[in-house]
C-alpha cells in the first residue's frame, strides 16, 4: 500500500533520511536504489506543489 505524504515538514524530512541513506550506504543494490529514487521523486515533486500552492496563496510573481 502507499503511503500518504501528510505535509511539506514530513516530506522534507523523508528527503533528508534518504539523502543520508545514499550517502552511508555504498553497497545499495540496484532495486533499493531505485525504491529511494522512485520515492526521493515522488516526495520532490509534492514539496514542489506545495511551494507552489503557498505562492499562489500568497500572490508572489
Amino acid at each position: 500500500m502507499k503511503q500518504k505524504t501528510e505535509n511539506f515538514d514530513t516530506a522534507w524530512q523523508e528527503i533528508q533520511q534518504i539523502h543520508q541513506t545514499l550517502q552511508n550506504n555504498t553497497d545499495l543494490s540496484v532495486v533499493e536504489l531505485t525504491k529511494l529514487h522512485k520515492k526521493a521523486t515522488e516526495l520532490v515533486e509534492f514539496c514542489r506543489n506545495e511551494l507552489r500552492k503557498l505562492q499562489e496563496s500568497l500572490n508572489i510573481d
